[in-house]
């Protein structure tokens, strides 16, 4: 897998400059998260890392060829099982073990077969994770994933990612310092100019409830 390379990335909506010669190389199998105030292009990055959105300048380079993201909202098909969410991205039938084995490791698996409208709003953001998990994509994108969940359950799921993602690069948007400590890596901050900064695993920034990370 190649480098993914962000080169003099530069987006504007009307008036708004959201993001302007922003360049960053993410090696195979990296994570890196990306921090700043509502409204610095965050998602805008990520939606044009994913090929959804087309920047007014610059380009991507070494997008691989299976991106997984887990979207701020869930898109999930409500009428349809957990299992069948997965499968329909996965297009695996019968038993498989790897959904099971997320599935387990989210604590979801007592209801791999309920509906997802029947599931409160954490178990549908688990679900929204596995999904992505189980395409075993190169690139995992990250929209503020674990938002809304409570701090037992939030590091569960991070544990989970850490755990399946295998060795895919993951780029992921989060509003919590806590949460990109916790994750390693890289920390880019958005705001009037980009700054990257190597993330610690360390606990300067003690994630909440004092929940720390196993080594």
């Amino acid at each position: 897998m190649k480098n993914l390379v962000m080169e003099r990335i530069s987006k504007r909506y009307g008036e708004k400059q959201v993001l302007q010669e922003l360049s960053l190389t993410l090696r195979p199998g990296s994570v890196t998260s990306v921090m700043g105030p509502s409204g610095c292009g965050k998602t805008t990055l990520l939606n044009i890392v994913a090929g959804l959105v087309k920047p007014d300048s610059g380009r991507v380079l070494g997008r691989p060829g299976r991106v997984g993201f887990v979207f701020q909202e869930d898109r999930l098909c409500m009428d349809f099982s957990a299992a069948a969410n997965i499968r329909l991205v996965t297009g695996k039938t019968g038993k498989d073990p790897m959904m099971y084995g997320i599935f387990s490791a989210l604590g979801l698996q007592d209801s791999i077969m309920m509906p997802v409208r029947e599931m409160s709003g954490g178990m549908k953001r688990r679900v929204a994770i596995a999904r992505a998990l189980c395409y075993q994509p190169e690139l995992l994108l990250l929209d503020e994933a674990f938002k809304g969940l409570d701090a037992q359950i939030r590091q569960q799921t991070m544990d989970c990612v850490l755990k399946w993602r295998g060795d895919c690069t993951v780029l992921c948007v989060t509003h919590e310092r806590a949460e990109a400590d916790y994750l390693g890596g890289a920390l880019l901050q958005l705001g009037r100019t980009a700054d990257r900064e190597e993330g610690e695993q360390g606990s300067r920034f003690p994630f909440p409830s004092g929940i720390t990370r196993e080594a």
